[in-house]
C-alpha cells in the first residue's frame, strides 16, 4: 500500500497477548485520489467536501477497522472483555496526546445486514435527530436513509433531551428483542457534539451498514475524557518513578493540569480561526 495506515495495539502484559487493535491515519499523511478526494479508508463510501478537505482534514485522525481479539470478546476473560473497547480508547487518547494538532477524528459505525431492521431504522433516526451533520462536510453516495413512518418513530424517540430520548432508543431496541451494538452505543456516549455524516453499504465488506461520523476530541464528555487522559498519564508517571522514585506525589495532578491547560488553549484558538477560515473562503467564492 502506498499510503499505509498506523496500528494501535493494545497488549495484555500479563497474558502476553495482543487484545486488540485499531488502524488509523493523520489527515496530513493523506494522499489524493485523480477525483481531488482524501484517499483514505472511507473514500470509496463518502464524498469530502472542500470545506472538510481544507479546514478538517489536516487536524483529522482518521479510524480505520478495529478489532478485539476473539477470547476478549467472551464474558469468560471476565473484566478484561468489559473494558476492551475502553482499553482501545486508551491507545487512541494516547496517539493523539502525543499530537497535539489533532482535533478531530473520524470513524465508521457498522451494523451488520443480520442486525434487526427496525432496530436499526431507530438507532439511524435517533442519530439524524441527535447529531445529523448541518454542514454537510460528508456525505454517502448511496444515501440510506432511515424507513418507516416519521410519525411512529417520534412516538418513541419523542424527548429533545439526548439522555432521555437515548434511553427512549435504548428502551425500544431491548424490546425487540436486542441490543445497541457496542461499537455504535460506545461512539454515540462519547460526545455531545459529534457529527454524522449518513450511512450507506459497503459493498467491499459484506454489505455491511456504515455511518460516518467525527468527533471533537477536546468536545467529548468531560468524564470519558478525563478517564483515558489520566489513564495515559499515569503510566507515564508509573514509568518515570521508576527511574526517578523521587519524583512529587502530585506529579500526575500538575501534568493532568498543564495538558489541560495546553489543549484549552490550542482548542480555543482553532474555534477562534475556523469561522475567520470558511468567511474568507466565501468572500474569495463571491470575487
Amino acid at each position: 500500500m502506498e499510503n499505509p495506515y498506523r496500528q494501535i495495539v493494545v497488549w495484555d502484559p500479563d497474558a502476553e497477548a495482543i487484545l486488540g487493535g485499531y488502524r488509523y491515519i493523520f489527515g496530513t499523511d493523506v494522499k489524493f485520489n485523480e477525483a481531488g478526494q482524501p484517499d483514505m479508508t472511507s473514500t470509496h463510501l463518502f464524498h469530502y467536501s472542500d470545506d472538510f478537505i481544507k479546514h478538517y482534514l489536516p487536524h483529522v485522525m482518521e479510524l480505520g477497522r478495529s478489532f478485539v481479539a476473539p477470547e476478549y470478546q467472551s464474558s469468560k476473560a471476565g473484566p478484561k472483555a468489559i473494558f476492551s473497547l475502553d482499553n482501545l480508547w486508551d491507545g487512541i487518547t494516547a496517539v493523539i496526546l502525543q499530537h497535539p494538532n489533532i482535533m478531530y477524528f473520524v470513524g465508521k459505525m457498522t451494523m451488520y445486514p443480520s442486525y434487526d431492521a427496525t432496530a436499526r431504522n431507530l438507532i439511524l433516526h435517533f442519530l439524524w435527530k441527535h447529531f445529523g451533520d448541518k454542514e454537510e462536510l460528508a456525505r454517502p453516495y448511496d444515501l440510506i436513509m432511515p424507513e418507516g413512518d416519521p410519525r411512529l418513530i417520534n412516538l418513541i424517540l419523542k424527548d429533545d433531551d439526548f439522555k432521555q430520548d437515548y434511553r427512549n432508543l435504548k428502551d425500544a431496541v431491548l424490546r425487540l428483542g436486542t441490543a445497541i451494538p457496542p461499537l455504535v452505543n460506545s461512539y454515540m456516549s462519547l460526545s455531545p457534539t459529534m457529527k454524522m455524516f449518513g450511512t450507506c453499504r459497503n459493498d467491499e465488506l459484506a454489505d455491511v451498514y456504515e455511518t460516518g461520523i467525527m468527533v471533537c476530541f477536546d468536545e467529548m464528555f468531560e468524564d470519558k475524557k478525563e478517564r483515558h487522559v489520566r489513564s495515559f498519564i499515569r503510566d507515564n508517571v508509573r514509568a518515570m518513578r521508576e527511574r526517578f522514585p523521587e519524583l512529587e506525589e502530585d506529579l500526575e495532578e500538575k501534568l493532568m493540569a498543564r495538558w489541560y491547560s495546553r489543549r484549552q488553549k490550542v482548542h480555543g484558538r482553532w474555534k477562534l480561526r475556523l469561522p475567520k477560515l470558511r468567511r474568507n473562503k466565501k468572500e474569495d467564492a463571491e470575487k
